[in-house]
């Protein structure tokens, strides 16, 4: 089964439907439900997603569909290790550098997802668009 770890972007695709983007992140959370793959995300994705959607619909409808995630996906923490791997990966953003740091850091993760696959160059796991990863494996 594959390990995947999915950025933020993906996650919101899916929990807010933002079109055209949450078609392929739908059918990514779909084979995590057949049991397909296993899916992963860190403890910051959590906090980005309440910050970005109770802005689009509100504190209440964030908190239960946070709850919903949780049911899906896996949470890896983000601790001092990954922080100052981080620090040291020289990415541009270093909300993403902390990502990638969190995926690396935890054995079994094979592949980044993100719409910014650009951001994860330099990433010691490869990363893919929701597209490619699924016309790839599936």
């Amino acid at each position: 089964m594959n390990k995947v770890f999915l950025d933020t972007n993906v996650v919101l695709d899916f929990l807010l439907d933002r079109r055209p983007f949450s078609e392929e992140a739908s059918r990514i959370f779909d084979l995590s439900e057949s049991g397909e793959i296993e899916l992963f995300i860190s403890s910051l994705t959590v906090n980005n997603i309440y910050y970005i959607s109770r802005k689009l619909i509100g504190h209440q409808k964030s908190i239960d569909l946070i709850k919903e995630l949780l049911e899906i996906v896996e949470i890896l923490n983000s601790d001092k290790a990954s922080i100052l791997m981080a620090l040291d990966l020289e990415f541009s953003d270093f909300e993403d550098g902390i990502q990638n740091a969190v995926a690396i850091l935890n054995p079994g993760i094979e592949i980044i997802i993100s719409r910014n696959t650009k951001d994860f160059r330099k990433s010691a796991l490869p990363a893919m668009s929701p597209e490619v990863y699924l016309k790839t494996f599936f």
